[in-house]
């Protein structure tokens, strides 16, 4: 992510507010400008809250020139602010002059002017404080930054556009991490029909040509679509990948479908349903399952299932009404879908899987033949890293991570069970430490093996840290047995430049 302090016209805002939402952050971003003083809190990546000192922006001022309150009432708040020390919301609830839900919304409009006028900020500085929120003291709002920062860059002035964007030259290509996509982010039809034309071939300048919309606003566009992320820099010459990116897209930016009409008392939303139904489910399902495809799908078709469930599942969701609580099974569901499609889209991973979940199943009707077969399942080395991979794939990590963690004790020269344990603590919260030692170990027991240099590297990317990233591959070019697996990595990440 952007650096956690420095100058505003050295970043844009957009791009800290997506660092800290892709680093799920918490803390508060704190801008000043001769004199003002504006703040942004963020709870695991969501804009949560914002404050300032300019009067203008404050909640009483606001539902004044709303019309929300009177004069009167607005002087009598202001005098209680003094005497009690309260939040002026608070006042103006209790003494009836506002309902609470009019408060909520109040905030909620306060907030986004606050954080909407920072987009006009061509310098001043700014700083992450990260830590702890003191959430007694505000009213949460989770907020959709993807829609914040749409809203913001529709106010950016020519001069910002223009000075924020690549050379005319510049190849754009559609983003292809569907985890990076703004799901709530709502493109106009015009907005759409420029998108269309990002295919990872053609320059800024071929793609002005090409628009029906006009140079001025087709630039205005793609600088709101680098701000998104929808859009990255660099070519695409794969021909897969230029599919598999645009379904991304598309299916990022597609019409959300009308809300359906509000369940009977007592029962759960048709959204809420689905997502409960899917948690229930996730007990015992292998990658296959979690996708809804089988052993023999074609590698388009497990593309498209799981981009129809990323979509789904996105966390973005939480922040449609009522949906907030919802948040952590959105979660769970779409780094489970995530983890399946990384080993099923990977040719030599999901080999080692499908062979893997087959030993499983005959194992499996074999289990109960002899006590011998049983404990040599169960106790084993391979036994315990077999059992270890079957929970890894239905989505039970730290079961999964006890099986890998007592093989590399019965055997702590293989570096398979290492590598393994690497890939459980890489799926877990705040554990990329640990993730990180494990698979530096592996390599160092086993430099063969280009998954465990590809794996470190994607880690390093997760971490913000490209640079050392595209170290690690270039040094295991000429260690591993596989150097194509390592090349293709590095074409992977070829635009990625140094942070």
């Amino acid at each position: 992510m952007a650096p956690l302090a420095g100058a505003v016209k050295e970043l844009t805002v957009p791009n800290l507010f997506l660092g800290i939402r892709a680093a799920k952050k918490t803390g508060t971003a704190v801008f000043e400008r001769a004199g003002i003083i504006k703040k942004v809190s963020f709870q695991d990546g969501d804009v949560l809250f914002a404050s300032s000192n300019l009067d203008d922006d404050r909640l009483g001022e606001r539902l004044l020139r709303a019309g929300k309150i009177n004069k009167a009432q607005y002087n009598a708040s202001v005098e209680l602010i003094k005497k009690s020390g309260k939040k002026q919301g608070t006042i103006l609830v209790e003494l009836g002059f506002i309902a609470p839900q009019e408060l909520v919304a109040g905030v909620q409009l306060q907030v986004a002017d606050i954080i909407l006028s920072l987009f006009s900020w061509r310098d001043g500085s700014y700083r992450f404080d990260e830590g702890p929120l003191p959430l007694d003291d505000i009213i949460p709002l989770r907020m959709s930054s993807g829609n914040l920062i749409l809203a913001g860059v529709r106010r950016q002035q020519w001069e910002n556009v223009r000075d924020s964007l690549p050379p005319q030259e510049t190849v754009l290509r559609p983003a292809t991490d569907p985890a990076a996509l703004f799901q709530s982010a709502d493109l106009s039809d015009n907005q759409k029909a420029v998108l269309s034309l990002i295919d990872g071939k053609h320059t800024i300048k071929e793609i002005c040509s090409r628009s029906k919309a006009g140079d001025f606003y087709t630039l205005k566009v793609l600088y709101l679509f680098l701000a998104l992320r929808l859009v990255d820099v660099g070519a695409i010459i794969d021909e897969e990948e230029r599919a598999f990116a645009r379904e991304a897209v598309q299916a990022a930016v597609a019409v959300r479908e009308k809300k359906p009409e509000k369940p009977a008392a007592g029962a759960l939303s048709p959204a809420r349903q689905l997502i409960q139904n899917a948690i229930d489910a996730l007990d015992g399902q292998d990658h296959y399952q979690a996708l809804g495809v089988d052993q023999h799908s074609a590698s388009q078709e497990i593309q498209s299932a799981y981009l129809r469930l990323a979509k789904l599942y996105h966390p973005d969701r939480h922040f449609e009404p009522g949906m907030q609580d919802m948040k952590k099974a959105l979660e769970t569901l779409f780094e489970r879908v995530t983890t399946a499609y990384k080993t099923l889209s990977d040719r030599e991973a999901r080999k080692e899987f499908s062979y893997l979940s087959s030993q499983a199943h005959v194992k499996s009707a074999r289990r109960d033949t002899t006590r011998e077969e049983k404990r040599e399942d169960d106790d084993t080395p391979p036994g315990l890293y077999n059992k270890g991979m079957r929970l890894y794939g239905a989505g039970d990590y730290l079961m999964a991570l006890e099986c890998f963690r007592k093989a590399g004790k019965l055997d702590p020269r293989n570096a398979r069970y290492l590598y393994c344990q690497g890939l459980v603590f890489s799926q877990l919260p705040r554990k990329q430490y640990e993730a990180e030692d494990c698979f530096k170990k592996a390599i160092k027991l086993d430099p063969s093996k280009a998954e465990y240099h590809v794996n470190l590297a994607d880690l390093c990317v997760k971490r913000g840290l490209k640079p050392r990233a595209l170290t690690v591959l270039k040094d295991a070019l000429h260690k591993v047995s596989n150097p194509e697996h390592i090349r293709r990595a590095l074409t992977d990440m070829e635009e990625i430049k140094s942070a």
